[in-house]
C-alpha cells in the first residue's frame, strides 16, 4: 500500500465514540429503581430515583467528553478531571444512601412481619399527627399492604436479593472513598482511598477495590449504573447465590496476608 494511501480500518482519534448503553434509554435507571417494592410507590424515595436518574445521564455526558479528551489529546484538562472526581463521587454517596434507606426499611418490615407486630406499627403510626404526617401515612400504608397480601413478603426478600451484590459494591467503594477504610474490615487502612483512573471506553472513573494486597475488583461509575439499570432483568439470586458470595468475600476480609491495621491511640 503506498504511503500516502489511507487505510479505512485505521483508528481515527477524531471520529472516537465512547460507549452509551445501547439500545441507550435515559429512564432506564428510574424504571429498575422504581421496579423495586417498597421504593417505587414511595413518592420521596422516588424524588431522590429521579435526582440520582437526572445527574447519571448528565454525567454520561461529561464523562463521553473527558474520553474525547484522552483520545484525541492525550489528556484530560485538569479542570474538566477534577469536576468529573467530584460529581462521580457525589453520585456514588447518593446512590449509596437511597439503597441504604431502602434496604433497611425492606429489613425493618420483614422483622416486623416475622415478629407479628406489623398491626401494633401500623396503629402507632396512624396516631402520629394524624392525615398531615405524610411519612408516616405513607409508611402505614406500605406496612398495610404487607399484612394484606403475604405474596409481597417474597417480592421484598426478591428484590433483597436482586440488590445485594451491585449495594455491596457500592457499599465498599463508599467506605474507601468516604471513610477511607476497607468495608467490613474493622481499624483497615484503604490502599489507595479515591484514586480512579479514566475507562477509555466510556469516560467514566475506575476504581480499584482491593484487601491488603489483594485486588479483588475494578469497579466504574459506569459499570454500576448499568448494574442497577439490569436489576429487574432475569430471575433474582437465589439464597445459595447470595450465601456464597458472602462466604467468599468473609474469607477475603479474614486478614488477608500483609494487611496493614492502624492503631488506636
Amino acid at each position: 500500500m503506498a504511503d500516502d494511501e489511507e487505510d479505512p480500518d485505521q483508528f481515527d482519534p477524531d471520529e472516537y465514540e465512547p460507549d452509551l448503553p445501547i439500545p441507550y434509554d435515559p429512564t432506564k435507571l428510574q424504571v429498575a429503581l422504581r421496579s423495586l417494592n417498597y421504593l417505587g410507590d414511595d413518592p420521596y424515595l422516588s424524588m431522590q430515583v429521579t435526582n440520582v436518574a437526572i445527574v447519571d445521564d448528565f454525567l454520561m455526558q461529561v464523562e463521553a467528553e473527558a474520553a474525547k479528551e484522552q483520545i484525541q489529546n492525550d489528556r484530560v484538562p485538569i479542570d474538566q478531571l477534577v469536576f468529573l472526581t467530584a460529581q462521580t463521587q457525589m453520585w456514588l454517596f447518593a446512590v449509596y444512601e437511597l439503597l441504604r434507606t431502602w434496604r433497611q426499611r425492606v429489613s425493618d418490615v420483614l422483622k416486623l412481619h416475622n415478629n407479628g407486630g406489623l398491626q401494633l406499627k401500623i396503629d402507632h403510626l396512624r396516631k402520629r399527627d394524624g392525615p398531615a404526617d405524610f411519612g408516616s401515612q405513607i409508611r402505614a400504608r406500605q406496612l398495610e399492604a404487607v399484612r394484606d397480601d403475604p405474596i409481597l413478603v417474597e417480592k421484598l426478600r426478591s428484590d433483597q436479593r436482586r440488590v445485594h451484590v451491585i449495594f455491596g459494591t457500592i457499599e465498599a467503594l463508599r467506605v474507601s472513598i468516604a471513610k477511607h477504610e476497607v468495608a467490613g474490615v474493622r481499624n483497615s487502612i484503604a490502599h489507595m482511598p479515591g484514586y480512579a483512573r479514566l475507562d477509555l471506553m466510556t469516560g467514566s472513573l475506575k476504581y480499584e477495590l482491593s484487601m491488603g494486597p489483594v485486588i479483588y475488583d475494578y469497579v466504574s461509575r459506569r459499570g454500576i449504573a448499568d448494574g442497577i439499570r439490569a436489576i429487574p432483568d432475569g430471575d433474582p439470586p437465589t439464597v445459595e447465590n447470595i450465601a456464597s458470595y458472602e462466604e467468599a468475600m468473609k474469607g477475603m476480609r479474614a486478614d488477608p496476608p500483609g494487611f496493614h491495621f492502624s492503631q488506636e491511640f
